[in-house]
């Protein structure tokens, strides 16, 4: 029985763009959703798609602390996922972790 899965990485998510926003924050704004769009995108295919696992390698985020409003996009998609029966798996540079 073949196992499928869909493999992204770093994603960074809502990373800030600061020297965008600077010199034009509509832009920065239309730009910063694109990562959210991007991983809808990817959690769609996974469904399209009826795989497996979904396996996210590198960086989630643009650095350690994130804030709640992301957290709970990620967590909002990844129930997505688990509603469909596809298994998520996270792996960060040194060290892997269920989602």
């Amino acid at each position: 029985m073949p196992f499928r899965f869909v493999h992204t990485a770093d994603l960074h998510l809502d990373s800030p763009l600061r020297s965008l926003a600077m010199r034009n924050s509509d832009l920065a704004e239309l730009i910063g959703d694109a990562t959210r769009q991007a991983l809808i995108a990817i959690v769609n295919l996974c469904i399209d798609e009826q795989v497996d696992a979904l396996i996210i390698a590198g960086d989630l985020y643009d650095g350690d602390q994130t804030s709640m409003k992301t957290a709970r996009f990620l967590a909002s998609q990844m129930q997505v996922t688990s509603r469909r029966k596809s298994r998520v798996r996270s792996q960060r540079k040194s060290t892997a972790s269920p989602c």
